[in-house]
C-alpha cells in the first residue's frame, strides 16, 4: 500500500524548493528518483524553474536528458523524472501506440501527482511515498 498524503504548496517555487531539498538529501545514495505527474503547462513551468537553478561554479544544477513533449497534440499528463545524478527526463504519462494504450507505469522513491491529474494514473504508480499536491490560491504557478 502506498503511503499517500495531500499537500498544498504556496507556489511553484516552494514546490521546486521541496524537490531540490529531497534530491540533495539523497545525493550520496546509490540511486534515488522523484516522479512528478502533472499537466503540460505545469510540467513546462517546472522544467523551466529546475533548469534555471544555478550552482556555485556558474553552471546549472540540472541536466535535461530526454524530453518527449508532444505540445498541442497531447492534452494529458506528463511524467517528469528527476534523479540524484541531477538529470531530468520527461515523457507523456498516457500512451496510445503500437505498444499499448493507457497510462504508463512509473517507479520512483517519491512521487508527486498534481491535483488535476486523472485518478486512473494512481494505479500505475510504484512508489513508497505519493503526494497529491496543489497550490494555494488560483493560478499561483503562473507567477
Amino acid at each position: 500500500m502506498k503511503d499517500t498524503e495531500v499537500k498544498d504548496y504556496c507556489c511553484i517555487h516552494g514546490f521546486v524548493d521541496t524537490i531540490v531539498d529531497k534530491i540533495l538529501d539523497h545525493v550520496n545514495d546509490d540511486s534515488y528518483s522523484i516522479d512528478i505527474i502533472a499537466n503540460g503547462d505545469l510540467t513546462e513551468d517546472l522544467i523551466r524553474c529546475l533548469m534555471a537553478i544555478e550552482t556555485d561554479d556558474d553552471g546549472f544544477m540540472f541536466n535535461m536528458q530526454d524530453v518527449d513533449y508532444n505540445g498541442l497534440e497531447y492534452n494529458g499528463e506528463y511524467v517528469l523524472t528527476i534523479n540524484n545524478d541531477f538529470e531530468l527526463w520527461c515523457e507523456p504519462a498516457y500512451r496510445d501506440n503500437e505498444y499499448g494504450t493507457g497510462y504508463i507505469y512509473t517507479e520512483s522513491d517519491d512521487c508527486f501527482v498534481y491535483e488535476d491529474s486523472n485518478r486512473e494514473i494512481m494505479d500505475k504508480i510504484e512508489s513508497g511515498n505519493v503526494t497529491i499536491f496543489g497550490f494555494k490560491g488560483d493560478n499561483e504557478f503562473e507567477n
